[in-house]
């Protein structure tokens, strides 16, 4: 695959076939304005009915769609992986629907395009109500006019089964169709009984949360614990190992975690990602014990609603 023809074609608001680890998909590139309507067009597609969009990392989710542990949790799990992930549209974003779905393929030929441009609006290929093409020969079949580029490259490796599709929004979870990735595993990831939460001395933040939030969820077990050498309890990769979620006060903490204990890095996430009012920032050097517990408080309630809208599924 000459990768830079390809990314020439998407620039020039062209569409191209390629194969992924599930079926082949049609691609255009989301920057050039209505690109989207050209695969709808080709495919017979209701223009009403949202298109995915092909990212390069999950951080990419967070321009556009509004900001969901059980998506994240879901995303650090099974991405680049066969799940579609269906998300409500931020408020003022410029953006043909509600709702869309973002995916990160894991098949090289996407993968590759990825790192050159980025995101990429992306359907199955074929017509609406045909079966999705699994060959190159199969979608020349399909479109023997209108795909700028057909990239048989990689086929071998389509398996033939469409992605699980999610849907996360504020009434809960839910399975919109079940494909390459099982039911079952989703629903293991988002089983959260067990919180761990972290700061540097593990004397008032940490502390500070796991009373707090015993009180509001008493049916979850929840420990806290430091990542300083001379911490009240210095966390340990046993503790890591426990829970099923891990949340630290700042930013800083969670990369140091993530760097100390990689293998966990799906489990661990920072208040500022969670609750996006910033870091629990340490009371002992602002001075401000109040305005820090209070605004712990305030993330710890959004906290309390993420979680149960993540037991809050139909899976």
């Amino acid at each position: 695959m000459q990768v830079e023809k390809v990314v020439e074609i998407l620039k020039s608001g062209g569409v191209v076939a390629l194969p992924t680890e599930t079926v082949y998909g049609l691609i255009s590139f989301y920057g050039i304005e209505g690109s989207w309507k050209k695969i709808c067009k080709l495919k017979g597609r209701d223009f009403h009915k949202p298109l995915a969009l092909f990212i390069r990392h999950g951080d990419e989710m967070r321009k556009w769609a509004k900001f969901s542990l059980s998506a994240w949790i879901l995303a650090r799990n099974f991405w680049p992986g066969p799940l579609t992930l269906v998300l409500e549209i931020k408020e003022g974003i410029h953006f043909p629907w509600e709702t869309a779905g973002f995916r990160i393929p894991d098949h090289p030929v996407p993968l590759k395009l990825l790192e050159k441009i980025s995101p990429l609006w992306s359907t199955s290929a074929n017509p609406s109500g045909k079966k999705s093409a699994t060959t190159a020969r199969e979608v020349s079949d399909y479109f023997p006019q209108g795909v700028d580029i057909i990239i048989s490259q990689g086929e071998e490796l389509v398996k033939g089964i469409p992605s699980t599709v999610v849907e996360v929004g504020k009434n809960g979870v839910r399975i919109l169709r079940e494909g390459l990735l099982k039911v079952e595993e989703v629903k293991k990831v988002l089983k959260i009984y067990k919180i761990l939460f972290v700061c540097e001395e593990n004397r008032e933040r940490s502390v500070w949360a796991q009373n707090i939030f015993s009180k509001m969820l008493p049916s979850l077990k929840i420990l806290s614990a430091g990542i300083s050498p001379t911490a009240r309890y210095k966390v340990n990769e046993k503790d890591m190992e426990w829970a099923d979620l891990i949340i630290t006060m700042e930013e800083r903490q969670k990369s140091i975690l993530i760097n100390r204990f990689p293998s966990f890095y799906r489990k661990v996430f920072s208040f500022r990602e969670i609750a996006g009012l910033g870091d629990i920032e340490d009371p002992g050097v602002s001075g401000n014990w109040e305005g820090v517990r209070k605004k712990l408080e305030k993330s710890l309630k959004i906290l309390k609603e993420e979680l149960e809208i993540a037991s809050c599924n139909r899976l």
